[in-house]
């Protein structure tokens, strides 16, 4: 949180609103994820060590506020390599937004173990539309070979929780 909050306005922002036909950007809330998966460690890992890290929650929401004041955003895309994977910063982020009533539209990725009924229902309520869910595949054995840790019945449960509760699902 002691790194300034970056410069968006160093990226082509009115080329990629006119090219996307919304007006989005993207922040980073936390690095790392506790997934063993082949095909992303150990490369995450040593890029980003073992533990998550986050940013506090007082540090996204000045930065969401900043994003909405000087680039009037449709939405905002967190870009984290698993959102939910630490539940103490989601919670901590989802009641800062609705405590001092933030007015965002919001998407996020994450592992679909991370997700249950209970954060689906915080994420709605803090303004987030849409999860994209790490599913990677709906084969069984393909998701073993991964090392996702996973099953397709956790995947199907995920996504029908999510479209319950009114999240758009990716």
């Amino acid at each position: 949180d002691s790194l300034p909050i970056p410069d968006q306005s160093l990226f082509p922002y009115q080329r990629y609103f006119k090219e996307k036909g919304f007006r989005e950007l993207s922040i980073i809330t936390s690095r790392g994820c506790p997934g063993r998966c082949s095909f992303c460690q150990p490369t995450l890992e040593k890029m980003f060590g073992r533990r998550i890290r986050t940013h506090g929650s007082d540090y996204v929401v000045n930065q969401i506020r900043l994003l909405q004041e000087r680039f009037k955003l449709d939405f905002v895309v967190i870009s984290d390599d698993s959102f939910l994977a630490s539940k103490k910063h989601v919670r901590e982020f989802c009641e800062k937004l609705v405590r001092e009533r933030v007015d965002v539209f919001w998407r996020c990725q994450t592992r679909v173990d991370f997700l249950d009924r209970e954060v689906v229902r915080m994420l709605k309520s803090a303004g987030c539309f849409a999860v994209a869910l790490g599913v990677e595949s709906g084969s069984q054995e393909i998701l073993d070979s991964l090392g996702k840790r996973v099953t397709v019945q956790a995947i199907k449960d995920a996504f029908r929780v999510c479209h319950e509760e009114g999240i758009l699902t990716h």
